[in-house]
């Protein structure tokens, strides 16, 4: 879950967006962050906003700026793995569902469908409600990464 709160997020975003598009582009995103003087490379926030960009346009909604904000301040950016799950967490739970990883798998172009991305989860869910940890996520990835 973001450490700010979604109030806070929807304030920060609407600073951001201010021509009211409901988007925010990576370069107002790296504008704003060196502003706060968060020192974050433009090609970073660039790959994150990809990574988490659900309609593929190259800009932010609030709720992917919410998921760009949990994966800002809670991923270790040394390693992928860790990253690439917080960009999946769209719901903010701490855990993957199979819609989730589907979703990572295919920004990673990593070529699985749907289907075969629930039969992964459900075989490897280490959750008693069928998701997946980051533990089991770090592994899933490895394996699909090598």
């Amino acid at each position: 879950m973001p450490k700010l709160s979604q109030s806070a997020i929807r304030s920060i975003f609407k600073a951001l967006d201010s021509e009211n598009t409901g988007k925010v582009s990576p370069q107002q995103m790296v504008a704003q962050l060196q502003k706060m003087d968060h020192k974050i490379d433009g090609e970073h926030v660039k790959f994150l906003m990809d990574m988490i960009d659900k309609n593929n346009d190259g800009t932010m909604d609030v709720h992917e700026f919410g998921v760009f904000m949990n994966v800002y301040e809670n991923a270790n950016h040394k390693v992928p793995a860790s990253v690439f799950f917080y960009c999946a967490d769209s719901d903010f739970s701490g855990t993957i569902c199979h819609k989730e990883l589907f979703e990572i798998l295919k920004k990673l172009e990593i070529n699985v469908t749907e289907a075969q991305s629930k039969q992964i989860t459900n075989i490897l869910s280490d959750n008693k409600d069928g998701t997946l940890s980051y533990q089991m996520f770090e592994r899933i990835i490895e394996l699909f990464t090598k």
